[in-house]
């Protein structure tokens, strides 16, 4: 998979796995146009049904559980490639509130089940053909893609430009996004962003209802999880790769953020 251009691929009939995958700095949109199952993404169980999309941000886990006449949709593109930093998309591709959460805009409408097969369909022939401006051109329709699929949310996600609040809030989780195992302390960020580490827990409990500080935590909390379950790494292993200084450490921390231990968490899953 490249980080820099649209990958697309299509399910056979009957498709019943899906290897996972957690790339960072990649964005995946997976439209099952027709299918039925459920869907892993990091510990989050999703159903299957016609015309449902998920949007995955980058670093997140997801996996097939089961699925039966599945028709689907995969598009990859890194942040790069369609320039997160646009204000018009900030709000849509960044995590938000509830960041690292799948977005589930159901297409059910046939009108507009038949505008997404267009878009895929000359996307697919884009990538696959050595024109000029081929990049331009596949940039233009997945930005079409993500507007039409904003309009068909149910949740509030839209294509709005952020106000002063959200702008700090998408600047800060993109930063924790990126630095979350060699930055944790709030100062860090406010740091980064050139504001005090008062005003930016003001802004971002303003937009989330939460501080600066369980962003971090929960963040650090969930790739944790993502390595246990998903690469098998052991407690010690984590902690190492999360810059722990020692593992009671660690270990102390996952069970204050999570409210039971590691071993137990294990055990659970």
């Amino acid at each position: 998979m490249t980080n820099k251009k649209i990958l697309f691929q299509i399910m056979p009939q009957q498709h019943e796995h899906l290897p996972s995958s957690g790339h960072y700095d990649v964005y995946q949109i997976i439209w099952f146009k027709k299918g039925k199952g459920s869907y892993l993404i990091d510990l989050k169980q999703y159903p299957i049904t016609d015309g449902v999309t998920f949007c995955l941000y980058p670093g997140q886990i997801h996996s097939m559980l089961e699925c039966s006449q599945s028709e689907a949709y995969i598009v990859s593109f890194s942040s790069s490639f369609i320039n997160i930093r646009d204000e018009d998309f900030n709000s849509f591709l960044s995590p938000g509130p509830g960041y690292n959460q799948a977005i589930l805009p159901t297409i059910k409408n046939e009108e507009h089940q038949t505008e997404m097969q267009t878009l895929v369909t000359q996307m697919l022939w884009e990538y696959q053909s050595t024109a000029s401006f081929k990049s331009e051109l596949l940039r233009a329709l997945l930005k079409v893609m993500l507007i039409r699929l904003s309009m068909h949310q149910s949740e509030k996600v839209t294509l709005i430009k952020p106000d002063d609040d959200q702008e700090i809030f998408f600047k800060f989780t993109n930063l924790v996004s990126s630095h979350f195992s060699s930055l944790k302390k709030v100062s860090d960020y406010a740091s980064l962003l050139h504001v005090k580490p008062n005003y930016l827990n003001l802004k971002v409990k303003t937009v989330s209802g939460n501080p600066a500080s369980f962003h971090i935590k929960h963040h650090i909390v969930m790739e944790a999880k993502r390595l246990a379950i998903w690469e098998d790494l052991c407690l010690k292993e984590i902690a190492y790769a999360l810059n722990f200084d020692d593992i009671s450490h660690f270990s102390k921390f996952f069970k204050n953020v999570t409210g039971t231990n590691f071993s137990d968490f294990m055990k659970s899953v």
